[in-house]
């Protein structure tokens, strides 16, 4: 019988390949953004305030014959903004106003206010004026019936009224003022300025007075 030659063996070897998927690219780590945090507002002791010097910036204002004003910005004794006011009136009434400080802990408030009144407020030549502490000088009662409240006025311009102060330094047991606790700019330096050159006389001048706590 004839017998075929077998011929190569074949073998069909199949490759079973797993398609894998490209590998993601990571993302960068988002920035973390935080925002800072403000620094607590640091408060000196209860006494600083109490018995430090207290700094008021003045702006004086007349216009024309009929109207004058103050505003006033306080500062305390580490030069933090404690409060602001304007007032102005006829010259006839003379303006007055209170300076006190202002949206702050009880503690750190100035130990007193102060009023002041605009003496001959529409005269460039004798404008001046008035403060007035509203609180009694301890262990002081001059006379023996009246208490003592001490008060400063500013010169004028042509100094025919001089600065003047009483701090009843000679009037009270161990006053807690000295006269040069109670101040203000010397005027040569705060001379007036034309406030509006479209406006006929318009004026101002800026200065600074000063007085310190006591209790």
């Amino acid at each position: 019988m004839w017998n075929p030659v077998p011929g190569p063996t074949t073998t069909s070897t199949t490759t079973s390949t797993t398609a894998q998927k490209p590998t993601p690219t990571p993302e960068p780590p988002k920035p973390t953004t935080t925002t800072p945090k403000e620094p607590e507002q640091t408060w000196a002791p209860e006494e600083v305030y109490k018995t430090g010097r207290w700094r008021v910036k003045i702006r004086q204002w007349i216009e024309g014959k009929d109207d004058a004003g103050l505003s006033w910005q306080l500062f305390d004794p580490e030069n933090r903004p404690a409060g602001e006011g304007k007032n102005n009136g006829r010259s006839d009434k003379g303006p007055t106003g209170y300076i006190e400080s202002r949206d702050r802990n009880i503690k750190h408030h100035m130990p007193y206010g102060v009023t002041f009144k605009i003496l001959e407020s529409t005269n460039l030549e004798h404008a001046r004026v008035h403060f007035q502490i509203e609180k009694d000088m301890p262990n002081c009662s001059p006379g023996g019936w009246v208490s003592c409240r001490p008060w400063f006025q500013t010169e004028d311009n042509t100094e025919y009224w001089s600065f003047r102060v009483e701090s009843c330094y000679d009037k009270c047991i161990n006053s807690k003022l000295l006269p040069a606790d109670l101040w203000c700019n010397d005027l040569n330096d705060g001379m007036w300025h034309l406030n509006n050159r479209d406006k006929f006389n318009s004026f101002y001048r800026e200065y600074w007075c000063g007085f310190k706590g006591y209790q």
